[in-house]
């Protein structure tokens, strides 16, 4: 899980308002050939984020939020959907590049940005570890 999600469970942290509350795991199933995980992360803004992981089986990684007036859906994490909650059309952003591995654009720009503004806008080992101990908390 450390080496190969965790940087979907990071994102708990950028989409979700405020400090964790609690976290609740829901549902932990384990067999000889696949496993499933279901946790409730509750937090003190009243963000709620579910986390949702099916091992060995298939279908891409998937994000979505959800607000009063538009869902958000990254499927795969390439391309973002949006909707509006009083409509059925939905608007696709296609993020993929042939240039350039997924996010290493976005990564050097921060890093040049960080340098030219004497500011860090990357993560640090604190966020890492926070990141750590909620994985740790949702697996056991």
């Amino acid at each position: 899980m450390y080496a190969n999600s965790v940087h979907l469970i990071d994102l708990f942290y950028v989409l979700c308002r405020g400090k964790i509350l609690s976290i609740k795991n829901k549902i932990q199933f384990k067999s000889q050939k696949y496993s499933f995980i279901l946790s409730e992360i509750k937090f003190n803004s009243g963000d709620l984020g579910i986390y949702k992981c099916l091992w060995n089986t298939p279908g891409p990684w998937s994000i979505s939020v959800n607000t009063d007036k538009k869902n958000f859906t990254l499927r795969p994490l390439e391309k973002l959907f949006i909707q509006d909650n009083r409509s059925r059309r939905v608007k696709e952003i296609d993020f993929k590049s042939d240039n350039f591995k997924h996010g290493v654009l976005n990564q050097l720009k921060l890093f040049i940005k960080s340098i030219e503004q004497d500011k860090d806008f990357l993560p640090n080992f604190e966020d890492s570890l926070q990141s750590m101990k909620l994985v740790k908390k949702i697996y056991g």
